[in-house]
């Protein structure tokens, strides 16, 4: 019994063993499948929802991690973007934020050290205000392939008496 045991055992191994066999001869024959893109090739990049006000444009590639309003006050509102910024060090990611918002009419305060980045404030005679955060990838980590900082701007509007203020997304 033990003998007949042992063969049906050893039958159902090698029937087993032949059909691996059968399927991978099965998987080499069928024709090659289109090679995939790579996706360090073109990373798939999150963009920002609403445009910036006063149809300001980020003048770089970049990865939104976050985007959202909040209200301050009956007479402004705050949004809150924060970002990766790919191809560009701090360095020259601050510069690109600098000459894009003074084309808009914002005067920069002077850089000084926050949370382990550079903060610079920008102010503009209608009351509009941004702060401007940015790390290297070094002193904050990044979350899209390819980037090589990141920058917080958080975007002091203020709300005119008619606008109603966007509800914050949560």
């Amino acid at each position: 019994m033990k003998k007949s045991l042992f063969a049906l055992a050893l039958a159902c191994a090698v029937l087993a063993g032949c059909q691996e066999k059968v399927v991978d001869e099965q998987a080499s024959v069928r024709a090659p499948e289109a090679p995939e893109q790579s996706s360090q090739d073109t990373p798939k990049l999150a963009q920002l929802d609403t445009p910036l006000p006063d149809g300001i444009s980020l003048p770089f590639r970049y990865h939104v991690r976050a985007d959202r309003m909040q209200p301050l006050d009956e007479s402004s509102q705050l949004r809150l973007i924060d970002i990766d910024v790919l191809d560009l060090d701090k360095a020259a990611a601050n510069r690109e934020i600098a000459k894009m918002l003074g084309k808009a009419g914002f005067r920069g305060s002077s850089p000084s050290p926050s949370k382990g980045g550079t903060r610079v404030t920008y102010r503009r005679a209608d009351g509009s205000k941004v702060s401007v955060i940015t790390w290297d990838k070094k002193g904050r980590k990044v979350h899209a392939r390819g980037a090589k900082s990141s920058a917080y701007l958080g975007w002091t509007i203020p709300v005119s008496a008619d606008a109603a203020v966007p509800t914050p997304t949560p």
